[in-house]
């Protein structure tokens, strides 16, 4: 027993020191360098699908002290991705930092991590220490991390460098409300009180915590707020699993007689839900239980009523942390801390996240079928094929429609549609996998090789147009015997197709297609013959009717003269 116990206390001190997983790449960088004044380790440059590599210039005093980027001109086409592998399964918070190319002005795109667009990029982004970066947290189950740019016609997109750090599975936990279901984007995080902006790192953060990056917010609305500070230490910090860091508690910013009402408005995007975190620490020693209460009110709607630091914290200098969310139908967050009794009302510190829904992604199959596609075809980079095939939506692959599969949470491919693309690659064998095609149109290409006898177990096909490439080889029975979906079969302009097989170009309708319609023909000629043999019939009829109905006149005989 003794031996267990001791197996079981070893087992919880190595989760306890267990140290997370982390992955930094500065983009465009040829070596691993190190980013002063922390001298924090970032790899070289790797898994990216494109781009070119350039001198970077800085947008913000925030951003890390690198010295390239990397840039997507449109040339490489519309999206272009970083591809993580061997990423443990867990929680992360993924942070990207933008970055800016001399003379050449300030990118707009959007973002997308594992299928999800998670971020727009806003005109003046570089003017901002808050917009030089986004931040999401993340559930990554499949052992990737792909981070795609999709450029929306504003200048390329440009990244100074990723960074991708492992948190606990419970931080920001809501429960089986969400679960790995959403995405949650940073908006702000605002430092009540603090004179500069800081990293978690900069406070001495835990490791497990991220580097969450907090905004000084000297005051809130004109007039709105006094800042009072303390050197004395906070209870209840850097506890797990959000290991909130200790100085975010030890500044506050005070309501004032003049505006007893403190308030904070910030810009959000309508119709969204946003994710509320409160953060409190009664700081104040002259302040006890019942002489500091007030209400939180956000867009006019009280979230948390009668709050009292002193007596949730049970006692002075103790974290207390609140978390609310909210559906919000216009375009602005009003947040109002309103005294009710005693003192004004206190704030520390403000986090406003982003519940983002995440997107269904391309069945797993599917998607490395299309990628094996287009290896073998020989697609252009100019199309941009890089990513999901089919999320976001709104950036999915050139030539390519998506329907829901049957379990309506995944995409499959529907249609695909290359012609005229250049392509001079082949038909691989394993092109079956894309088993929900119905539709694929690789016409006016260069396309070499046999076609695939493996094209027949495409059950769902119901157009297959190969013509005009250079296609050789006889013609698959299959596509004749087992495509019963099939209705339009173009293989015409292929010189080297041989002759006189069950299907051939100068005969493009399968054969279960002409005996259909040579049904149609033979029954059609039937029922012609048969109306007009009752035509004529009833016409003869009607004729000896007639002439039976004429007068009989006698004419009297010779003899009777």
């Amino acid at each position: 027993m003794d031996s267990i116990a001791t197996l079981v206390s070893q087992f919880h001190f190595c989760i306890a020191f267990a140290v997370p997983h982390f992955f930094r790449v500065s983009c465009g960088a040829q070596a691993d360098v190190e980013s002063p004044p922390t001298y924090t380790l970032w790899h070289k440059d790797a898994s990216y699908t494109g781009g070119l590599t350039a001198n970077a210039t800085l947008p913000s005093d925030i951003t890390p002290t690198l010295k390239t980027v990397r840039f997507f001109p449109i040339s490489f086409g519309p999206t272009s991705c970083y591809n993580f592998a061997r990423i443990p399964k867990g929680r992360y918070s993924i942070t990207i930092f933008f970055g800016l190319v001399k003379l050449s002005g300030e990118p707009i795109y959007d973002i997308s991590i594992e299928g999800t667009e998670v971020y727009s990029l806003l005109p003046g982004w570089s003017n901002h220490d808050d917009q030089a970066f986004s931040e999401s947290l993340i559930s990554l189950l499949n052992g990737t991390a792909t981070i795609c740019f999709h450029s929306v016609g504003h200048g390329d997109p440009t990244i100074l460098a990723i960074q991708l750090l492992q948190i606990h599975d419970m931080a920001y936990d809501a429960g089986q409300r969400w679960d790995k279901r959403v995405v949650f984007r940073t908006v702000i995080r605002l430092n009540c009180g603090a004179r500069k902006p800081k990293f978690d790192e900069d406070y001495g953060g835990n490791i497990w915590g991220a580097n969450r990056f907090w905004t000084p917010a000297g005051s809130f609305a004109k007039n709105s707020g006094s800042r009072i500070y303390t050197e004395n230490s906070i209870a209840n910090v850097s506890a797990s699993p959000n290991f909130f860091p200790e100085q975010i508690y030890q500044s506050a910013l005070v309501s004032t007689d003049e505006e007893p009402d403190m308030t904070f408005i910030i810009s959000v995007k309508a119709l969204k839900t946003y994710w509320l975190w409160f953060h409190f620490a009664e700081i104040n020693s002259s302040i006890t239980e019942g002489k500091r209460v007030f209400d939180i009110i956000v867009n006019d709607k009280v979230v948390c009523q009668d709050v009292d630091i002193f007596r949730m914290g049970g006692q002075g200098y103790t974290a207390v942390v609140l978390n609310v969310t909210i559906a919000v139908t216009e375009n602005i967050l009003r947040i109002v801390l309103h005294p009710r009794t005693g003192h004004h009302a206190l704030m520390n510190a403000i986090e406003i996240l982003e519940v983002v829904k995440r997107e269904f992604q391309t069945t797993r199959d599917e998607a490395n079928g299309l990628k094996e596609l287009k290896k073998a075809l020989g697609v252009p980079s100019l199309l941009g094929w890089n990513g999901d095939p089919c999320a976001p939506v709104q950036h999915s692959w050139s030539g390519v429609k998506c329907e829901n599969g049957k379990n309506r949470s995944t995409w499959v491919i529907a249609t695909l549609d290359l012609h005229r693309q250049g392509l001079k690659g082949f038909l691989p064998m394993n092109v079956s996998r894309l088993s929900h095609l119905k539709s694929i149109n690789l016409s006016y290409n260069s396309i070499c090789g046999t076609i695939p006898e493996s094209l027949g177990d495409m059950k769902s096909l119901e157009v297959l147009d190969l013509s005009y490439n250079s296609l050789n080889g006889s013609i698959p029975e299959s596509l004749g015997s087992k495509l019963t979906s099939l209705r339009i079969l173009k293989l015409e302009g292929n010189v080297m197709l041989e002759k006189g097989s069950a299907l051939t170009p100068n005969n493009p309708q399968p054969s279960h297609h002409r005996r259909g319609m040579m049904i149609i023909i033979i029954v059609s000629l039937t029922l012609l013959t048969i109306v007009a043999i009752v035509c004529a019939t009833i016409w003869w009829r009607r004729k000896q009717d007639v002439t039976r109905a004429q007068p009989y006149t006698r004419f009297p005989r010779p003899q009777d003269a």
